[in-house]
């Protein structure tokens, strides 16, 4: 997302990219370190995504790579602490 040559906002200017921000702060529980490494996993993914894009796989599987990692992400983290709360309940 450049911002340098352009003026005005566009409507789709950030590609989404807001959701993976929230999905990382809420994956690092607001721990600075810890966004700062998921930042550059989840860039990473995206330049992966970027790259995979010369080869056979649809253009639209290799843009939703990125999202799907999150939210998958979410999906393993969130039943991880949900086995964590039940044991220490226990």
């Amino acid at each position: 997302m450049s911002l340098s040559n352009v003026v005005m906002f566009n409507r789709g200017m950030s590609g989404g990219r807001g959701f993976m921000c929230l999905a990382i702060i809420l994956i690092a529980q607001g721990r600075p370190k810890t966004v700062l490494i998921l930042s550059i996993v989840f860039g990473m993914f995206e330049a992966l995504s970027i790259q995979l894009k010369s080869t056979d796989i649809p253009s639209q599987f290799l843009t939703m790579f990125p999202y799907i990692m999150a939210i998958c992400t979410l999906i393993l983290l969130q039943a991880r602490r949900g086995h964590t709360l039940k044991a220490e309940q226990e």
